[in-house]
């Protein structure tokens, strides 16, 4: 769909320019998101980070933080957990964790009612849990 804008000048006596701005008519739309820290490793239980999450939009072309607007998921909360109460994007390594090439990720729903009848957007990132002070964590290789 396309919009236009007209406008219509004097620019002298009896002298009128027309002009026609063409717009591509789209709202702006999400295409990607990027988490920093990248690659992170917690060295100890309980370090708390904070992550943030900015996304890419095109129509026009942007990059803004969005940290509050996505939904943040760890793929191993048993060792590195997004806790309600915290703030929003902070992650917290728990006691007993040893792990490498964790996921995290931080989702945007077209739909947040019901995820899966919309499209999604996600962002990753990977992190690391190496509990070395920690007689009874696993051993990290």
């Amino acid at each position: 769909m396309s919009r236009g804008l007209v406008r219509l000048a004097l620019i002298g006596p009896g002298v009128f320019v027309l002009a026609v701005m063409l717009s591509c008519g789209q709202d702006q739309k999400l295409v990607a998101i990027d988490i920093t820290p990248q690659n992170f490793t917690f060295l100890a239980p309980g370090t708390q980070v904070q992550f943030t999450a900015f996304g890419e939009y095109v129509h026009p072309p942007e990059k803004r933080e969005i940290t509050s607007q996505v939904v943040w998921a760890s793929s191993a909360p048993n060792i590195i957990k997004f806790q309600q109460g915290d703030p929003i994007g902070t992650a917290t390594s728990q006691p007993h964790s040893c792990a490498t090439n964790l996921g995290l990720t931080a989702s945007v729903y077209s739909n947040p009612k019901n995820p899966s009848a919309g499209s999604v957007v996600v962002g990753t990132t990977t992190v690391s849990a190496d509990d070395k002070g920690d007689p009874a964590a696993p051993a990290c290789m």
